[in-house]
């Protein structure tokens, strides 16, 4: 079993780039191995899901979750946390999702349907914040993981529930409390320290296709 930290993960993926690889490669591989997981987990057809997407590469994520979840027959609701996307292939996999028919809703405007929508939701996927995450959640952040948490949804955390840090495990106040833990490529630490582990539920790594 091998546990890298947050920067030993950036490291892998940058080094993977002279592999013939992309970072929207990677994006698309690890929104897509992350969609598997979860159809392995429950039969999505027809099911309602809520996705939160954070603006970085874990939001980037979400996007390919939702258009994948979608294209398997889910009643997918988007909802971006924090507006748009701040890194180019995050970008670029949202604009995918404008030729679908994914409704689309944002923190705080929407704040009332999104907590409706979370209510009846049958699957809700936490894409906030990954292991780039420092700090306390608050903001539109912190109302999200508060909607997440209070939902009878299954939830689903893509690499590290939103709100610990991958490196130490220190948990913020409202942090995400997932049923599953879909881990990219490698485990972190927090998928293993006793105080955080309990917060990921069940933890399943996947293959994004870093050689």
């Amino acid at each position: 079993m091998l546990i890298v930290s947050a920067e030993q993960m950036r490291t892998i993926e940058s080094n993977s780039l002279k592999y013939d690889l992309t970072m929207p490669r990677l994006m698309e591989n690890a929104g897509s191995a992350a969609a598997k997981a979860i159809t392995d987990i429950a039969d999505v057809k027809s099911i309602g899901c809520v996705v939160f997407s954070g603006r970085g590469n874990n939001g980037g994520d979400g996007f390919v979750v939702a258009r994948r979840l979608y294209e398997q027959g889910a009643h997918v609701l988007l909802v971006l946390v924090d507006g748009t996307s701040k890194t180019p292939q995050a970008a670029q996999m949202y604009s995918f999702l404008s030729v679908l028919e994914i409704p689309v809703l944002t923190l705080p405007e929407d704040l009332e349907l999104v907590r409706g929508y979370s209510m009846n939701a049958d699957l809700i996927v936490d894409a906030i914040y990954g292991i780039g995450f420092r700090g306390r959640l608050d903001g539109n952040a912190k109302l999200a993981t508060q909607i997440i948490n209070s939902a009878d949804a299954k939830v689903v955390s893509l690499d590290t529930p939103s709100g610990i840090e991958a490196d130490k495990g220190n948990i913020s106040v409202d942090s995400v409390r997932a049923n599953h833990t879909i881990a990219f490529e490698f485990l972190k630490p927090l998928h293993i320290f006793p105080q955080s582990a309990k917060y990921c539920g069940k933890i399943e790594t996947v293959d994004i296709g870093i050689p």
